[in-house]
């Protein structure tokens, strides 16, 4: 051209906006095929793919040339779509280092043709390709960071399109110029429709991660574990390949939520699952994990079958029951129970599936903290079942004239599965090292460290119970003496002989529910060994008016003040109770108008 006029270029300007539009529209489909991880490509497929969208470049770039071989009277705006796309070949993200180099030959070979059919100088030609090895130490230092930054973006293409187009021999200075601001244009409206596509993915991945997987503990969804499974199994299947699924269950997970809160239970649900991604990344073996209910984790392992990862997870086993998990609150240890089962020849997805869930309840029906591999437990827990079931509720005994506590009594209680709620056992006599344990436990949570103990007249008379709870009082700093309550009373020349022991520890010797239970004709002899009574009220309310009930009161205070027994009012319950007991002289006092037994809290 030997003048310059504006129409032409804004038409110029206009048609390749649209073709650019046209050419992102095809290379971003193209690139979501060949690169991202969102496709359903094999990965074979994808590299042949990436090579494919050089190819096509390729054939544009040619289809451009040959246009401005038939159409010479706009080689302007031919040459510029040339220099546009294979400057968005040079700009891509993702790209390998070979990949990197093929293109770089391209853009080379793209220099070399521009010299030879467009009388390019030898200057330009040398400038482009000092621009294009600058181009490459730009994408090896950032890593693919820079390609969504404006700023970056609009330097290089200038600088690209001043060095291309200013030193042509043979184009007026405005034509150059415009040359200029039309490629420099065209490349921001493509870094533009580049930019928006990239968030769109982003936001897209964003979408599917809040689909795939758990908030809390980033560990996949079931959702994405039912996908997952179906595929898995059905690959291991078609290739002969060895498949094991592993599911777990947090033990007494509701027990966590409810002794200290929902917030603690998610921070140790949090901590199990970073510790078994850790260990499980340890471990170099392929893996899927997934949180398919609350407290339950499913894992996978392709390519792996039972003897593989049987080492696996009895590291996980063992390192969760070892690990103590922070809250914001305390430290809480937990255990797991596993069940484990590899895949069969015709095995779909829900048989495997039903075998996992049989040898996870195996676990939990023989005691949890173990593993059951295909119906078969394997003996790892030395622990006592009775550890892990059971626990001690507290119910405070006060100072009715100000209503402070002075001690507590601790109730035995057990987990009952089936109903999902702690309740009465059906077997009191525990073992004592687990006595010992439960009692370290409760401790821990409560205020005030002084206790009442109730036992069984066999228990107190076994003289390792005696022993192990004498040796407890030596170490545990209590706050005032441990006091052991008796229901029923043993007989008495066996009493007498097991009482010294227990005297001799410094724990004292409660009667309980004197006066009714434990009538003054059966209790009198054994009045000069013991510490002191309970005068339980409640179980003379419904055939006792309330003078006869009194009268009961005050003969077993005065009895309490004859033998210089300690006096427990039980089965307080009304206002009415307390002004009785005050009335009555009574210092100490018990029921529900304080408060019913419950799992204690931290702080509490």
């Amino acid at each position: 051209m030997q003048y310059f006029n504006w129409q032409v270029w804004l038409v110029h300007l206009l048609l390749e906006l649209c073709m650019t539009l046209g050419y992102m529209a095809m290379h971003n489909t193209l690139w979501e095929l060949g690169f991202s991880s969102e496709s359903s490509l094999s990965h074979f497929q994808k590299r042949w793919m990436r090579v494919g969208i050089t190819l096509i470049d390729l054939g544009i770039l040619i289809s451009l040339a040959y246009g401005n071989y038939m159409d010479p009277m706009n080689d302007f705006m031919y040459q510029n779509m040339q220099l546009v796309v294979i400057s968005i070949q040079m700009l891509d993200d993702r790209l390998t280092n070979w990949e990197f180099v093929v293109r770089a030959s391209l853009y080379a070979a793209f220099d070399v043709w521009s010299y030879l059919v467009y009388y390019h100088s030898r200057a330009q030609l040398l400038m482009s390709l000092v621009l294009l090895c600058g181009f490459g130490l730009v994408l090896r230092r950032m890593h693919g960071k820079w390609h969504y930054n404006a700023s970056v973006v609009f330097t290089l293409v200038t600088i690209n399109g001043l060095l291309y187009w200013l030193l042509h021999p043979q184009m007026q200075l405005s034509n150059r110029v415009m040359s200029v601001v039309i490629y420099v244009v065209v490349m921001m409206f493509a870094f533009m429709l580049w930019t928006s596509s990239h968030n769109e993915r982003l936001h897209r991945a964003e979408l599917k991660k809040l689909a795939d997987f758990d908030s809390l503990t980033n560990a996949k969804t079931y959702a994405r574990f039912h996908r997952d499974i179906t595929q898995l199994v059905a690959s291991a299947q078609a290739d002969g390949r060895p498949l094991t699924m592993v599911m777990l269950d947090i033990d007494h997970f509701k027990v966590i939520n409810d002794r200290y809160g929902h917030l603690s239970g998610n921070d140790v649900l949090v901590g199990v699952s970073t510790l078994l991604d850790k260990v499980l990344t340890e471990s170099r073996l392929p893996y899927q994990i997934y949180r398919t209910g609350g407290e339950e984790f499913n894992i996978i392992f392709p390519s792996s079958n039972t003897t593989a990862a049987i080492a696996v997870v009895r590291d996980c086993w063992a390192r969760v029951r070892t690990t103590p998990f922070a809250t914001d609150m305390s430290t809480v240890h937990v255990s797991i129970s596993v069940g484990m089962t590899a895949l069969r020849p015709d095995d779909a997805a829900q048989d495997l599936f039903r075998r996992a869930y049989n040898s996870l309840y195996l676990s939990k029906r023989h005691g949890r903290d173990t593993i059951t591999i295909e119906d078969k437990t394997l003996q790892l827990n030395d622990q006592p079942v009775a550890l892990f079931t059971y626990t001690y509720f507290a119910q405070p005994i006060v100072d009715i004239r100000d209503g402070r506590t002075v001690r507590s009594e601790l109730l035995l209680r057990m987990y009952d599965d089936m109903v999902d709620c702690w309740r009465l056992p059906q077997d009191f006599n525990i073992p004592p090292a687990t006595t010992v344990h439960l009692l370290h436990k409760v401790l821990r949570q409560l205020q005030r460290r002084a206790v009442n103990l109730n036992l069984l007249p066999e228990q107190f008379l076994d003289p390792e119970v005696a022993t192990v709870l004498g040796q407890f009082v030596a170490v545990a700093s209590l706050d005032g003496p441990l006091q052991v309550e008796l229901v029923d009373l043993p007989e008495l020349e066996r009493f007498k002989q097991v009482a010294k022991t227990y005297h001799e520890a410094g724990i004292k010797i409660i009667i309980d529910d004197v006066g009714s239970d434990n009538s003054f004709a059966a209790t009198r002899d054994f009045l000069p060994y013991v510490d002191g009574v309970k005068f339980a009220m409640q179980n003379l309310r419904d055939d006792h008016d309330d003078d006869a009930l009194q009268a009961k009161i005050e003969f077993w205070l005065r009895l309490a003040a004859q033998y210089h027994l300690s006096f427990v009012l039980e089965g307080i319950e009304t206002t009415n109770d307390v002004a009785l007991g005050r009335g009555l002289g009574v210092i100490e006092g018990q029921g529900y108008y304080y408060a019913k037994p419950v799992l204690p809290n931290l702080g509490a």
